[in-house]
């Protein structure tokens, strides 16, 4: 593993039956050390949008994305996704459960510890609207009601 700090010199030469090509031209490198984990996001709050929970948090400092976690039901905690906002949907959660969430920042060199728990209570899903029934066509040929020709111009 290279030292942080130190200065490092390359160069390539190419090897083929036995005989050594010339030295490419030197290029150098300096080894930064690893940067620092980020900060764990904050504040997560959780919403419940039907059979669907929306989490929301605060940005971390030097996150570059996140990992949302779950469990329903003090179940095992598993990975439902990524994202590069500060928001996750969700999708299909069950209904009538006790759901808990947690969120791990991370980025290139390492990831943050889980923010705190945050849990709700899911809704039941969402129900599709039942469209009016269409209204009954108008009969005109009932007694008393008087036909009038049709004018064109």
């Amino acid at each position: 593993m290279p030292e942080p700090g130190a200065k490092y010199y390359y160069f390539v030469q190419a090897v083929r039956g036995g005989r050594a090509s010339q030295a490419s031209a030197m290029a150098q490198a300096t080894a930064f050390p690893p940067l620092p984990s980020p900060e764990p996001p904050a504040h997560l709050r959780a919403a419940c949008l039907g059979d669907a929970v929306e989490l929301r948090w605060n940005h971390a400092r030097g996150a570059a994305a996140y990992a949302v976690y779950g469990r329903v039901e003090d179940g095992e905690f598993r990975l439902l996704g990524h994202t590069l906002d500060n928001g996750f949907v969700h999708e299909a959660a069950p209904p009538d459960v006790l759901a808990e969430y947690r969120v791990r920042s991370y980025h290139d060199s390492g990831a943050s510890e889980p923010c705190a728990l945050c849990a709700v209570r899911t809704g039941q899903p969402r129900t599709q609207r039942a469209r009016p029934a269409p209204a009954p066509a108008l009969n005109l040929n009932l007694p008393g009601i008087r036909r009038f020709p049709a004018f064109r111009a």
